[in-house]
This record gives structure tokens, C-alpha cells and sequence, in this order.
């Protein structure tokens, strides 16, 4: 089988090819195939020949399989100097071995290595090391550079200290290196000045491998003539009410002109600092301030101002003016009971509406300017504000009702300070000229010659009602017999002025029951508009009660003694005398035959 390794693709690399023992030595193997994406093996021995050039067996290796084209990264460490000592180290054959695990040929590329005896790791030391250059001024940036060097090309860190509290660090990964630092020296301002301040500047710089290599010098600063600015305070005008805002009017002048930081401490927790940039000499500058105290009580107000912006200074240059301020309680608004206009509004039914007029009279002690919020329910919100000042003042709305009801009506008033909330309500019962309904007529059929009806019987009801205003009307109707109420809602059928129910219902059981009627319009006026009517209701069976005295056997043998006429005249006497009895219980003689009828011809075929 031919080969299909690519022998003018073999390549095998070392970083480095002089490299220390205990060190890494990084190898770069390339191959490729002349079949794309073919598998490739590659073998490298990392000490393959021994001194007198035989193989060595006990040689370090690594196999790697992948596909074509191939990259193979590998890292190796020789820990000892080996099979070629030179006069300062080894060297070491690296064998490369690469096949497709096909074919029957496999390739190879060969290269030696050199390994030596590390050198002593030396300390980095400072070539150049930093220098406050001489005359360096207050506030003033001063660039400060060290050249540092390693032999080993370790990786180096520096370290400052300013010797004013502030410090900073350096780092690099090469040698050498140059490390720059710009630092700002501002020593505080003794009375006007006029002296150098000496810091000690110290530096240190390691490799990590060995203690840090000190290096000390002096920063010598030299603070100039200073005079102290000019400070002026005009405090706020009593009386200072709790929750509202005051003012402290300040200005300052600086012989040089130069920038201000104003600091006001109002000792409630709440300190405000300002910054002012450089102005023309001895110009005056304003920077006033305002405040809200929450609390009442007695406070010192510190207003510092210093023509050094930064730090903030606290030293000579610091100007200090105190202010006492006795901050009273605020109280909050004052309400008096809501007015309402007229009294008893009510409706007018042609206009569909009444205007009703809201007053209220409301002040504010502190002459603090107030917030009214009316709610007259619905989402109808409304406010009234008023101009400040401590005068006692009247506050309107209007409002119009299109509907009758209770309404509550509610407000809000306040100063705007928190807690400081006063509501006041009332009820407006909006009525209106609307007339009740009338009941005209609510009566149960008649029964003939019958002041009752019987059991499962029809019982016809007539409602008529009428309304002035024809509203719709609402009618519930209970028979009262644990049956289900007739309802009707949104009446309006009206004819002739009324409107007109008929309803008819059956009682299973005899008794007295009473039906009641309730009708309302829904409406809200001088009347009760909601009227519960009731009409009694006899449900019974009737008891026939008849007195037979005489049978007609007994006319019979009077007959036989007074002859067929006198017995003729009585039979008819007695009929009469029966059909009255049945119809004073509410029943026909006719009604009574057949009553009889049935009953006997129950009780045959029993």
C-alpha cells in the first residue's frame, strides 16, 4: 500500500532550543496527508538516542492521534542534564515520528535540543530611582520615573509610598522597564504660608522571588505665601419654621483669586459641599444655600469655606462661621365643618339636576401654603390652593347631583409637610320633587256568591299602578304560600296613565294567606317611594249541611193518609226548603246533585 503521509509537510519545532533544566521546553509538531482529513499518528521521543547513539529505550514520549492536516502542541521538562554533556550542558535528540496507520510507512524528523544549568536568579535593582525634582510646589503634579532592570527578564512589581497617606504600584512583565508615577503633594496651609514641607518618598521593587530592594528619597514641597480668604455669613430672617425651606446668603473673597470649597454642616445629619472655580483677585463671590429643618428644635448651622479645593481643607485656610438657629414646630392646617348650600338640596324633575355649593373656611397658622383636595365620590376630585399667609380663608366647589342618594363627601387639606394631613367630611342626602307611585287598584277576583276560594282553584289578581312622573317601577308580588314571588322590573307600560298586571295563582291548601304586594320607582323624595301593599286571601271547602227530618218514606204514609196532593205539596216544600240550605254554603242545587253523584259513585266502587 503506497503511503499517504505527506513527507515535505513534516516539520518539528522547540521554544526554547537552549533551554534550562527544570524549564519548559514547548515542541510544535505540523504533518499532513496526501488524503484530506485522513487519521494521522504522531509520536514524538523526547530523548530518543543515548550517548553512543542506540536507541533509548527508557526515552520520555508522547502519541498523539488526530486528522490531517495536523497541529500537536507539546510541553517537556528535562530535569537533569543527559546522553551529551557538553562543557556547559546536554543535548538532546528529539525524534518525530508520524504514519497513518494504513500504510507500511512511517516517516521521521530529528532534531536536537540544548539544555543547560540555570544561572543564580539576581533581585531586580533600580538602574535610575525616583526624584522629587527640586522646587516642586504646592499643588502641583510632579511626574516621577524609576528605570529598573532584572537579569532573569522576571516579572517586576513597584511599590510607592508618597509619604502623605497615599500610595501606589507598578507592574511589569519585561526587563527593563521604566515605571512613572504622577503624584500632587498639597501639605495643609499654616497660618499665610511661606515654608517647605518635607514627605519621604519610598519606593521597593521585587521579582517575587526575592525580598523587595528598598530605595529612599526626599520630596521637599514648597508652600508659597497664602493669605486667608474673607468670609461673610447673612443668616435667615426669624421665625424658622419647621418644613419650610430658609436661606443662608454667604460670600467670600481670596486675596489670589483663588477657587473656594464651601462646606454647610446644618448638624441635622444633611451636609452640602459646593466647589467655585478661580476668580480675579479679592472678587467677591457669592454661594448661598438653602434648607429644610424636619424637626423643630435648636441647631448650629457650620459654614466652612476654604480656598483650597482639594483635599477640603481644615487647616488656617479654613474659614468657620457658626449660626444658631431655633427652628419652631410647624402645626398643620386648621379646618372648619364643610357647609353645604341649600341644606336639603333636592331635585328639580323638569331640570333633572340640583347645583349644591361646598364651602369650607381653612387657615394655616404658619402662613404656609395650603393644599385642598375635594373627593365627591365617582372619581370627581377636585382642589382648591391657597395664596399663603395666616389670614382665615373660604374655599367653593360645586358640584351637580343628576342622582338621589346618601353621598359622603370628603377633604383633604395640608401644608405639604409629612404628618401634616387634616380631612374633614360630610353626608349630602340628595333627594328630589319626584311623587311615590300609586297603588289604584290590587284586588283578587270574585268568586261567585263565594267569599273563598277552593283548593287548587284559580284565583285571578289585578294590579293597576300609576306614577306622575311615569318612571320605570320595580313590583314584587309574595303570595305567601312559600311559593315563588312574581317579580317585574323596569315597568313602563303605561296606558291611559296606568300600568296593569294580571296574575292568576292556585293554593293547594285551604287557610288564610296574605299576598304581598311592594312597589317602588327607585326614586328618592320627599315621600317614601318604596310601598308594601297586602290583600288577604281564604282558601276553604265548603260543608253542606242538611237537615232530613223527613224521608220520603215518611210522605209516603202521610200520603196514604192525607192523599197524593198533600204529599205532592210537601215534597215540593222540602226541595225548596233544601236548594236554600245549599246555597247559603256557596253552592247550586245543580252543583250539589252532581257532588252527590260522584260521591255515590265513589262509594260503589268501593
Amino acid at each position: 500500500m503506497s503511503a499517504s503521509v505527506d513527507p515535505n509537510s513534516l516539520t518539528l519545532t522547540a521554544s526554547p532550543t537552549r533551554g534550562y533544566v527544570g524549564y519548559n521546553v514547548t515542541f510544535y509538531a505540523n504533518g499532513s496527508s496526501y488524503n484530506p482529513g485522513a487519521d494521522l499518528n504522531i509520536t514524538i521521543f523526547y530523548d530518543y538516542y543515548l550517548s553512543d547513539f542506540s536507541i533509548n529505550p527508557e526515552s520520555p514520549v508522547t502519541v498523539n492521534h488526530t486528522t490531517s492536516p495536523a497541529f500537536v502542541k507539546q510541553t517537556h521538562v528535562y530535569n537533569q542534564l543527559g546522553n551529551f554533556t557538553d562543557t556547559e550542558g546536554s543535548s538532546y535528540w528529539v525524534v518525530m515520528f508520524v504514519d497513518d496507520g494504513e500504510s507500511n510507512e512511517t516517516f521521521a524528523v530529528q532534531f536536537y535540543v540544548s539544555i543547560y544549568v540555570p544561572p543564580v536568579n539576581q533581585p531586580p535593582w533600580m538602574v535610575l530611582p525616583p526624584v522629587c525634582p527640586p522646587g516642586a510646589r504646592r499643588g502641583e503634579p510632579q511626574t516621577l520615573q524609576a528605570l529598573v532592570q532584572d537579569n532573569e527578564s522576571d516579572p517586576i512589581t513597584m511599590f510607592w509610598d508618597f509619604g502623605d497617606g497615599t500610595n501606589a504600584t507598578n507592574y511589569s512583565a519585561t526587563s527593563p522597564v521604566t515605571f512613572t508615577q504622577v503624584h500632587t503633594w498639597t501639605p495643609p496651609i499654616i497660618g499665610d504660608g511661606m515654608y517647605n514641607a518635607t514627605y519621604y518618598l519610598n519606593t521597593s521593587v521585587t521579582d517575587g522571588l526575592h525580598p523587595r530592594v528598598n530605595f529612599s528619597s526626599i520630596a521637599s514641597i514648597q508652600v508659597p505665601f497664602f493669605l486667608t480668604p474673607s468670609v461673610e455669613v447673612t443668616p435667615p430672617s426669624p421665625p424658622i419654621v419647621q418644613g419650610k425651606p430658609i436661606l443662608f446668603a454667604v460670600n467670600a473673597s481670596s486675596y489670589y483669586g483663588d477657587p473656594f470649597t464651601w462646606t454647610f454642616d446644618f448638624s441635622d445629619g444633611y451636609v452640602v459641599v459646593f466647589h467655585t472655580n478661580a476668580t480675579a483677585p479679592q472678587q467677591l463671590v457669592w454661594q448661598n444655600a438653602t434648607h429644610t429643618f424636619a424637626e423643630a428644635g435648636s441647631y448650629t448651622v457650620n459654614i466652612s469655606v476654604t480656598d483650597s479645593v482639594i483635599p477640603y481643607q481644615t487647616g488656617d485656610h479654613n474659614q468657620t462661621i457658626s449660626i444658631p438657629v431655633n427652628v419652631q414646630a410647624n402645626t398643620p392646617p386648621k379646618l372648619f365643618p364643610i357647609g353645604m348650600s341649600p341644606s336639603a338640596p333636592k331635585i328639580n324633575e323638569s331640570m333633572g339636576y340640583v347645583n349644591v355649593t361646598f364651602t369650607i373656611q381653612a387657615y394655616d397658622t404658619d402662613g404656609d401654603v395650603m393644599t385642598l383636595t375635594w373627593d365627591f365620590g365617582g372619581g370627581d376630585i377636585r382642589t382648591n390652593t391657597s395664596s399663603g399667609g395666616t389670614d382665615l380663608a373660604s374655599y367653593i366647589q360645586v358640584v351637580r347631583f343628576n342622582e338621589t342618594g346618601n353621598f359622603t363627601i370628603s377633604l383633604t387639606a395640608t401644608d405639604g409637610i409629612p404628618g401634616h394631613e387634616v380631612e374633614a367630611s360630610r353626608y349630602a342626602n340628595i333627594t328630589s320633587d319626584n311623587h311615590a307611585p300609586v297603588l289604584v287598584l290590587f284586588d283578587k277576583g270574585q268568586t261567585i256568591e263565594r267569599d273563598f276560594a277552593m283548593p287548587n282553584e284559580t284565583v285571578n289578581i289585578t294590579i293597576i299602578l300609576t306614577d306622575r312622573e311615569r318612571d320605570p317601577l320595580d313590583v314584587t308580588l309574595d303570595f305567601g304560600d312559600n311559593s315563588t314571588p312574581m317579580t317585574w322590573t323596569n315597568l313602563t307600560d303605561y296606558v291611559d296613565g296606568n300600568i296593569t298586571l294580571h296574575v292568576t295563582h292556585a293554593y293547594v291548601e285551604k287557610g288564610k294567606y296574605t299576598a304581598t304586594l311592594v312597589v317602588t320607582d327607585n326614586k328618592v323624595g320627599s315621600y317614601n317611594h318604596t310601598m308594601t301593599f297586602v290583600l288577604p286571601i281564604k282558601v276553604d271547602v265548603p260543608r253542606v249541611i242538611v237537615h232530613q227530618n223527613w224521608d220520603w218514606w215518611d210522605y209516603t204514609s202521610l200520603g196514604l193518609f192525607l192523599m197524593i196532593p198533600v204529599l205532592s205539596i210537601g215534597y215540593t216544600l222540602e226541595n225548596r226548603r233544601r236548594r236554600k240550605q245549599i246555597e247559603e254554603h256557596g253552592m247550586s242545587y245543580d252543583e250539589w246533585k252532581l257532588m252527590k253523584e260522584v260521591m255515590s259513585e265513589g262509594l260503589d266502587k268501593q
